[in-house]
């Protein structure tokens, strides 16, 4: 492996390297998650406009279980969500339950911002079939900022819930 390639930038450095510079230069968006338990981060979701592989960076993704995947835009859609809870969100919840020794049907809370994608019917249905509550953060919200609700009651009635951001 190239040594410089994996280096991080200095941190008085003007410029640094990044996914699809140069003849690979695209937009994109990046799905990140995290279990607010232990700190884990979940694999990542790179999401690139049109529908062709050769937007992708030559590179793969660094980490096991990141992956890349396309919509019109580069954007999060409603589908594109629905695919990162089928391929991450519930097989780190289906972990933790194991951990645990939780019950199979065990409830998970969802943290996420109040992003289109998050709130459309569709994606709300699959996380009620998922046993997910999704409780929605305010954009720019830190920890002493409260939750919006449309299942914050829900999600204080759950005991021993699973907990997750994203």
């Amino acid at each position: 492996m190239n040594r410089s390639i994996r280096q991080r930038a200095k941190k008085v450095a003007k410029r640094v390297r990044a996914i699809g510079v140069g003849k690979e230069k695209s937009q994109i968006t990046v799905t990140l998650g995290a279990n607010e338990e232990t700190g884990k981060l979940l694999p990542k979701q790179y999401i690139f406009g049109g529908k062709a592989t050769r937007c992708h960076p030559r590179d793969p993704p660094s980490r096991e279980g990141d992956y890349f995947t396309h919509a019109d835009s580069h954007w999060q859609t409603p589908e594109t969500l629905m695919e990162y809870l089928d391929k991450v969100v519930m097989p780190e919840k289906e972990a933790i339950i194991t951990r645990l020794g939780l019950p199979v049907d065990q409830r998970m809370i969802l943290k996420l911002d109040i992003h289109y994608s998050h709130k459309d019917p569709e994606v709300l249905a699959l996380m009620h079939l998922m046993n997910i509550l999704p409780i929605f953060v305010q954009r720019k919200a830190n920890s002493e900022t409260t939750c919006t609700e449309t299942s914050k009651s829900s999600a204080e009635r759950t005991q021993k819930s699973v907990s997750l951001s994203g």
